[in-house]
C-alpha cells in the first residue's frame, strides 16, 4: 500500500530514528558489531535491512563480538559497536578496554528501561550512565537529524583524538519517532571520511614531558568534536552542534535540557513563554560545553534543568550537577572562563512520567518565579497537547504515518510521532484542550488502546463494518465512538483531519479531494 500526500520529488524524507541512524552507519563505517540489548537488536535490524554489502557485520555477540571489533579497530577499520540494556552492562571491561588502548571505535547505545519486550517512553538516558565515568567522548542525539551527523561526527573525531566516542539516544523518544529529514548524499559522506585523522591506528606513545602530553589530550576531545562538526557541515552540508541556546538574552529564567527532552521548548511547543526564556540544549556530555553553558545562563534569576540522569538519593543528577560545576569554574575565574558576576540557583526538574507535554515547563517557570526557588521539582504531566493514537492493519499503519508527519513538516507544523510496538503509533501536537483520538479499522486495535480512552475520548473507525460489541465496550469507557468509513487511500487524510480537530493543528491546504475527508473527520470530532 503506497499512501502520499505530497510531491513524490519532494526531498523531505520521513524515518524512524533507529533507521536514520543505521543509514549512518551503512555509509560512515566499514564493519558494525551488534553486542547485544534490546534497542541494539532493533537497530542491528534496520542495519542488516539496507546494507545491501556496504557495512559488513562482525561475527558473535556480547564480548566475543566486541573483541574481534577491537582487532578491526587497531588494523584501522571504523567500526561502530551497538549495545543497549543489560547487555551493555556486560561488557563494559572489555569497552574500558578499547578506552584504555585508545582505539577509534564508536559504541551506539539506544538507551531504555528494562528489556520486556516493550518500549515505553522514558525521559531518562539510564544506559548511558553506565559509560559516562569511562574516558570517551559522548554525545546524545535529540532527533533523527542529530542521530546521522553524530553518528557521522563521531566516527570522524574518534580517529582524530584516537579515542572511542559513544553516542546515545532514547530507544522510544528519538529512535522510534518518526522525522521529517534529509540524509545528506553518500558520496558527500564518503568526502568527509576521506579527511585523514590519525597518522596511525594505535596511538603513540606518551612524551616525555607526560603532564603537557595530557593536558593537550584534554582539550582534543574539543577540537576533533568541533572538527568533525565543522568539516561535515561544509562537506555533506549536514549540520549539528554539541551546544545550542535560542530565545530571550539575559532572560530572568534559563531551561536547559538534553537529548528528546530538548524538542519540547521548541517555540511551537512553548507558545507565549518561549519568548520570556532562554532555551540551552546540551548534546555534548563529553567533552561539556561549560564556558557556553556558563555564558548563556548565569544571568537567569533562576535555571530549570531537565534532569536525564537523576541521582537516586538527592536532588540532582548528572546534568544539574555538571551544569553547577561550570558556574562554579566560571565564578572562580578558572582559566578559559571570562569570569561571572554571581552563580543562579540551578533546579533539577524530575519528570514523573512521559516528556511529552509543554506544560511541564511552565509549571516549572512558575514554582522558580518565587524568591527562593526549591533545589528540584518534580513535574507532573497534565497539560493541553491532542494525541492521536493510529493502530491500522498493517501494512498500512506505517505509511500512513509517515505521509501525516512528511505533509505536517512541509507545512511547518509542530508534531512529534511515536511507533513504540508493532501496530501501534502515536503523534502528539500542542492544543487547546486535552483530547485523544484512536483512529482503528479493526476490532483487535482497541485491546490494547483501551487503558489511554476515557470520558472525551473519541474512536473514529474507519473500517467498513463497526462491531456493535466494539461499540458498546468503547461507550462503557465513557468514550465517543465515530464512524466515517473511508477507502485506504484517505486514511493518511483521515489522520491529518483528526490532528485538526479541536485546535490540535491548524487547518492544512490539502487536495480538494483529500482535504474533503480531512474536513469531514475534523467536524465529526468536535465536542457534541
Amino acid at each position: 500500500m503506497v499512501v502520499s500526500l505530497a510531491d513524490e520529488n519532494s526531498e523531505v524524507t520521513v524515518r524512524t530514528g533507529l533507521e536514520a541512524c543505521a543509514w549512518a552507519v551503512v555509509h560512515g563505517y566499514d564493519h558494525w558489531a551488534l553486542v547485544g540489548g534490546e534497542g541494539a537488536r532493533r537497530l542491528g535490524g534496520c542495519v542488516e535491512a539496507i546494507a545491501d554489502g556496504r557495512a559488513r557485520p562482525v561475527e558473535g555477540r556480547g564480548e566475543g563480538a566486541l573483541r574481534a571489533a577491537q582487532g578491526l579497530a587497531a588494523a584501522g577499520r571504523s567500526v561502530a559497536l551497538l549495545a543497549s540494556g543489560s547487555a551493555l552492562a556486560e561488557v563494559l571491561d572489555a569497552f574500558h578496554d578499547l578506552c584504555r588502548e585508545g582505539l577509534p571505535v564508536v559504541l551506539l547505545v539506544p538507551s531504555h528501561g528494562a528489556e520486556t519486550g516493550r518500549s515505553a517512553p522514558s525521559p531518562e538516558l539510564t544506559d548511558l550512565a553506565l559509560v559516562l565515568d569511562l574516558p570517551a567522548g559522548a554525545l546524545v542525539a535529540a532527533s533523527a537529524h542529530e542521530l546521522v551527523a553524530f553518528t557521522l561526527a563521531a566516527c570522524r573525531a574518534s580517529r582524530d583524538r584516537q579515542a572511542p566516542w559513544v553516542v546515545a539516544f532514547e530507544l522510544s523518544a528519538v529512535g522510534l519517532s518518526y522525522s521529517a529529514v534529509t540524509l545528506p548524499d553518500p558520496e558527500r559522506v564518503r568526502a568527509f571520511l576521506a579527511v585523514p585523522g590519525g597518522s596511525s591506528a594505535l596511538p603513540a606513545m606518551v612524551a616525555e614531558d607526560a603532564s603537557a602530553e595530557l593536558a593537550r589530550g584534554v582539550s582534543r576531545y574539543g577540537f576533533a568534536l568541533g572538527a568533525a562538526l565543522r568539516d561535515l557541515a561544509r562537506e555533506a552540508q549536514v549540520s549539528a552542534s554539541g551546544f545550542a541556546a535560542e530565545g530571550a538574552r539575559d532572560a530572568s529564567v534559563a531551561l536547559v535540557a538534553s537529548g528528546a527532552g530538548a524538542r519540547w521548548f521548541e517555540p511551537a511547543f512553548l507558545g507565549k513563554d518561549a519568548a520570556t526564556v532562554t532555551r540551552v540544549r546540551v548534546s555534548s556530555w563529553r567533552p561539556f560545553p561549560s564556558v557556553e553553558v556558563a555564558r548563556t545562563i548565569w544571568r537567569a534569576r533562576a535555571v530549570v534543568v531537565l534532569e536525564s540522569l537523576p541521582t537516586a538519593v538527592g536532588s540532582g543528577g548528572r546534568l544539574s550537577d555538571t551544569v553547577k560545576a561550570a558556574l562554579a569554574d566560571a565564578i572562580s575565574w578558572h582559566p578559559g572562563f571570562s569570569g561571572i558576576g554571581r552563580v543562579p540557583p540551578v533546579v533539577a526538574l524530575r519528570p514523573s512520567g512521559e516528556v511529552t507535554d509543554p506544560g511541564v515547563w511552565r509549571a516549572a517557570l512558575r514554582a522558580v518565579d518565587v524568591g527562593e526557588p526549591p533545589r528540584c521539582l518534580v513535574a507532573g504531566f497534565a497539560g493541553t497537547f491532542t494525541r492521536i493514537a493510529v493502530a491500522l492493519e498493517e501494512p498500512a499503519r506505517d505509511p500512513v504515518v509517515r505521509a501525516a508527519v512528511r505533509w505536517l513538516a512541509q507545512a511547518g507544523r509542530a508534531v512529534a510521532a511515536f511507533g513504540h510496538e508493532p501496530g501501534a503509533a502515536e503523534l502528539v501536537v500542542p492544543g487547546r484542550s486535552a483530547f485523544r483520538v484512536l483512529v482503528a479499522d479493526h476490532p483487535e486495535a482497541l485491546r490494547w488502546e483501551h487503558r489511554g480512552l476515557g470520558p472525551g475520548s473519541v474512536v473514529l473507525w474507519l473500517g467498513a463494518e463497526a462491531p456493535s460489541e466494539a461499540v458498546a465496550r468503547v461507550t462503557a469507557w465513557g468514550a465517543r465512538w465515530v464512524a466515517l468509513p473511508v477507502g485506504p487511500e484517505h486514511h493518511a487524510a483521515a489522520v491529518l483531519g483528526a490532528l485538526t480537530a479541536r485546535g490540535g493543528a491548524a487547518a492544512l491546504e490539502l487536495p480538494p479531494a483529500l482535504a474533503a475527508v480531512a474536513g469531514r473527520v475534523a467536524r465529526a470530532l468536535e465536542p457534541q
